[in-house]
């Protein structure tokens, strides 16, 4: 409970402050003129699915 007030606190200080810090964008955009294959690879039991 500690640790989660300091990190409120900080990100608080940080906002008064001005400071942003940014986060990973993890968004993907495709523009494509016709559909992807699309494969699903499961790697823990070797079986792979397909959609088309």
């Amino acid at each position: 409970m500690i640790e989660s007030a300091i990190r409120f606190r900080i990100d608080d200080l940080f906002r008064e402050a001005g400071i942003v810090i940014a986060f990973p964008q993890r968004d993907v955009h495709l523009d494509t003129q016709r559909p992807l294959e699309l494969r699903i690879v499961d790697t823990e039991g070797g079986s792979e699915s397909r959609e088309d």
